[in-house]
């Protein structure tokens, strides 16, 4: 069964600053968290990241029927998709803080 992978809204902190600066993205915007979110590691670079309510749902879901996955923050998500073979799909039509 193929991994899946889940990117995440990184926290704005200067941890996550300071990656995305290595990684090159210091400029890009980390945006708001969904409303209800909780705090998560990403599984790649430890970096704190929001997992809203309705990735918890999945995640719970995804446990209980033995689906590999794995909870990364968007930057490392992206860099995981250069890699070739990762599709994304919308867990939900929310925009941010909803």
């Amino acid at each position: 069964m193929r991994t899946l992978i889940v990117g995440c809204i990184p926290v704005d902190n200067a941890k996550n600053r300071a990656y995305a600066l290595r990684m090159g993205c210091g400029d890009v915007p980390f945006p708001p968290p969904y409303k209800d979110s909780v705090i998560a590691q990403c599984e790649d670079c430890g970096g704190d990241i929001h997992v809203g309510p309705k990735l918890q749902e999945s995640r719970e879901v995804m446990t209980r029927i033995r689906q590999p996955f794995r909870v990364l923050c968007l930057l490392c998500a992206s860099l995981d998709a250069r890699q070739g073979g990762t599709a994304v799909f919308p867990l939900s039509g929310k925009q941010a803080g909803e």
